[in-house]
């Protein structure tokens, strides 16, 4: 009886074993994680060259492990156990009073490495920085904290807050652009003799809010215009601040599941005194509008500003006697994107990580009379999407 009992135990793994390979197998594989905010694996081709060089097969284990059958609704349950017992990090999001932070991995603080990152980069921007004096504009590179580095306290004392590592990025690539000439202005000064306002950064997700997004943009022009430069900075009574009705799934908050409940809603800025536009998205006319359309009971994205991360946007507003400035980057440059149109005659914005060309020829084609370049301390040094494709 025994043995019989064995026996179909062991069928019975096996035919659930087989009935999960089958459906991971056959039905059409997800390209994206909503809740993990990332790309999934996608199916390695079946290449003989990758078979001999060894690739093909961990690349074929990462893309059974993502495509795998019920893996959602497994991990989710793992969340919520972990979630339960308290654990301080959970799908490495630090799980704080009242707020959501990412978890850093320790690393070592090697100053010779951030020069050398510094040199690099700093070579690299010096180039688009010349190509922007040779059409006749002005060229900055921008820093902003990131919610890592701007809740730096809410850390526990046993995790990496990376502060050690910010300062010394910041140090070295300061020492570099100054070196080569290159417009530098780092935002995270002012944001601390401001004090710490939670009202400007997001607590479920990376970037600063509307608030810090406005406060980004008077920073940056007030210190472009202290240059000499003439960029005119909207007030803060010149803006109306609105709260959205949605609630906002921040990135964190998806990496949990929405296990973990928040209150945190987003906001937007419109002009007291309205500016007429047109915009285009990669050469396409789109809707006149920087905010996206919120959807009933639907939960609100960081999309909600500018529509996401689109390659190229172009926002006119028909006053020749504003400039014309690029600016680019990465989804950090979204939500100050739906202030700095109304300092501008025409807007020009590139996200890096999909438009199709080199900022030097955009800057080239378009001659804009200033380029910025927008940055997170977490991508501080990061030589991908500064300057080159």
């Amino acid at each position: 009886m025994k043995r019989v009992s064995n026996i179909l135990f062991i069928a019975c793994a096996a035919v659930f074993l087989l009935l999960i390979a089958a459906v991971t197998i056959l039905r059409p594989a997800e390209t994206f994680s909503y809740y993990e905010n990332r790309s999934l694996a996608k199916k390695p081709v079946n290449d003989p060259a990758l078979v001999n060089d060894g690739t093909w097969y961990p690349a074929m284990e990462k893309f059974l492990c993502d495509s795998a059958a019920g893996r959602k609704t497994i991990t989710k349950l793992c969340t919520a156990a972990d979630l339960s017992l308290k654990r301080p990090v959970v799908n490495d999001v630090v799980i704080g009073d009242g707020i959501l932070l990412p978890f850093n991995p320790y690393e070592a603080v090697d100053r010779a490495k951030l020069k050398r990152q510094a040199e690099a980069i700093g070579n690299n921007l010096k180039a688009v920085s010349d190509v922007t004096e040779s059409v006749g504009g002005r060229y900055y590179y921008v820093s902003v904290p990131c919610q890592y580095s701007y809740c730096a306290e809410d850390y526990p004392d046993y995790l990496d807050d990376r502060a050690e590592l910010t300062a010394a990025s910041v140090e070295a690539l300061t020492e570099s652009l100054s070196a080569r000439g290159v417009g530098y202005i780092d935002t995270g000064p002012a944001f601390d003799a401001m004090g710490k306002d939670m009202t400007l950064s997001s607590t479920v997700d990376n970037h600063f809010s509307i608030f810090g997004a406005y406060e980004a943009y008077r920073i940056v022009l007030e210190a472009m215009n202290s240059d000499g430069c003439d960029v005119p900075v909207l007030g803060k009574d010149e803006l109306t601040f609105t709260e959205t009705e949605n609630y906002y799934m921040g990135s964190r908050t998806r990496k949990l599941f929405n296990l973990v409940k928040n209150t945190e809603h987003l906001w937007r800025a419109d002009p007291v005194a309205p500016v007429e536009f047109t915009r285009t998205n990669n050469g396409n006319w789109g809707v006149p509008s920087v905010y996206h359309r919120e959807e009933p009971w639907t939960p609100l994205l960081y999309t909600y500003y500018m529509g996401g991360d689109i390659g190229e946007t172009v926002i006119e507003t028909d006053r020749p006697a504003y400039p014309d400035i690029l600016i680019y980057g990465d989804s950090f440059t979204n939500a100050m994107e739906c202030i700095l149109y109304l300092s501008c005659d025409t807007m020009y914005s590139l996200d890096l990580r999909h438009y199709r060309g080199t900022v030097s020829d955009y800057i080239l084609e378009h001659e804009p009379d200033y380029v910025i370049c927008v940055r997170s301390y977490e991508s501080l040094l990061s030589t991908t999407y500064n300057g080159g494709r």
